[in-house]
């Protein structure tokens, strides 16, 4: 009782753990029920400073906690599953108790004791970013335990509990029996929740099994999208990230494309988009890419807003960012319905300051996408009038070989209007056409 007293005090742990490690490592194994627990306790107190641990690795004190995490007597194990929840902060004990206590850990989550629950998810969320601890945790029971922790009542549990599903979920290895095991349904139900930081580990986690191609389906299948569309309107920084990176992930399944466009996923993704956050940017130019590729998509995704999204994109300073936007932009261009409604609504502009652009990237997407307009007659004369005349014959004059091309065939397709021609002399197409013809 005099060691577990004077435990208590931070300033005196490390000498004491020096001097009495021996002894308190003994008195824990006592058969005296109270020793032991005042032992333990003491035990649980110096490991609070990680200054000690090197202390308790000597003596063995480690394996001894391991073994009392299993006595019949509450507070002993209450206190043993506490202190290795400490000695876990560093690696000294780490392989030792994933080599023996593992067992003892995956057991004690499922205690009523609100004590030994948030010791053991305390546990886990230090173990889980050690990825030796995965093959025992998962094969060994561990998940069931972790999901059983979600649903305490304790937030302090649940967010451990959370953190250490969101590291399990990342390692490649495991995602299928991840999966096998519930471990999609569990986070989609943490998803749902409105407290912010469990939002944004189930979200992670989820985020993390989308990496893998079998289970981009079953994710959407299993509910995800829902919550994590609803989320989009008040998560912070971190859930944006969340939810643009998963939303991304799913949107390479062709089967998702239309799914995530039917369940409201463009609107999200217009909202996201304009967060301040490369990251973020680049993933949300990814989805609606992905998105647009889809042909089906193509009318719902400009209507909704993804084309303005994507020009805008097109500012970001990252360049795999703006060759997803260019992406997007030219499989939109290329739909014969829309290309007629971004003529008609005046939405030109934006792709003749992409063809003065520097970039060749977007030189090339406005090059398409001017040729594509000039396949609709109706857009001709609109075209003409919002300065594409203009823009055409200059990037016929462009060193790129694919943007000379493309727009040598825009300026063929408005000569074949007769009420055009007279534009196209006037603005000296004549001229430019000599050009290419001497090159």
């Amino acid at each position: 009782a005099c060691l577990c007293n004077i435990s208590l005090d931070e300033e005196v742990r490390v000498d004491t753990a020096q001097v009495c490690m021996g002894a308190v490592v003994h008195l824990a194994q006592s058969g005296d029920l109270e020793a032991a627990r005042q032992a333990v306790g003491a035990l649980a107190n110096l490991a609070e400073d990680i200054e000690t641990h090197k202390y308790i690795a000597e003596h063995g004190g480690g394996r001894s906690l391991i073994a009392l995490m299993n006595h019949n007597y509450l507070d002993i194990h209450r206190e043993a599953s506490r202190a290795i929840s400490n000695l876990l902060t560093s690696f000294h004990h780490q392989a030792e108790i994933i080599q023996d206590g593992l067992p003892g850990l995956i057991h004690l989550a499922l205690s009523p004791d609100p004590e030994c629950q948030y010791n053991a998810a305390l546990s886990f969320r230090k173990l889980s970013p050690n990825l030796d601890s995965h093959p025992g945790l998962i094969n060994g029971g561990g998940l069931k335990s972790l999901f059983f922790l979600l649903k305490v009542k304790d937030i302090k549990v649940r967010r451990q509990a959370g953190t250490a599903l969101r590291d399990l979920a990342a390692n490649p290895e495991f995602k299928i029996v991840y999966s096998e095991q519930g471990g999609i349904d569990a986070l989609v139900a943490l998803a749902s929740e409105r407290e912010l930081d469990l939002c944004c580990l189930a979200v992670a986690g989820i985020r993390h099994l989308s990496l893998n191609d079998e289970l981009k389906r079953p994710i959407v299948d299993a509910g995800a999208l829902l919550p994590v569309i609803r989320s989009v309107a008040w998560a912070n920084e971190d859930l944006q990230c969340q939810c643009a990176g998963l939303i991304a992930n799913l949107s390479e399944n062709q089967e998702n494309q239309i799914t995530l466009v039917e369940n409201s996923a463009v609107p999200a993704l217009v909202t996201l988009a304009r967060a301040e956050n490369d990251e973020v940017q680049q993933d949300c130019a990814r989805a609606l890419a992905n998105l647009s590729s889809n042909e089906e998509n193509h009318t719902t995704v400009y209507r909704q807003g993804g084309l303005q999204s994507l020009v805008d994109l097109t500012t970001s300073a990252e360049d795999v960012c703006q060759r997803y936007a260019a992406m997007g932009l030219r499989f939109l261009a290329s739909n014969p319905e829309v290309r007629v409604y971004i003529v008609k609504e005046n939405m030109v502009a934006p792709f003749l300051a992409l063809a003065e652009s520097p970039l060749l990237e977007y030189q090339r997407t406005a090059a398409t996408a001017l040729a594509s307009f000039t396949l609709s007659e109706e857009n001709k004369a609109p075209l003409v009038r919002q300065g594409g005349l203009r823009q055409i014959l200059a990037c016929c004059l462009y060193e790129d070989l694919q943007v000379v091309r493309d727009c040598t065939f825009a300026l063929a397709n408005l000569a074949d209007s007769p009420h055009l021609q007279t534009d196209i002399v006037r603005e000296g197409g004549v001229e430019v056409l000599a050009r290419i013809g001497a090159e």
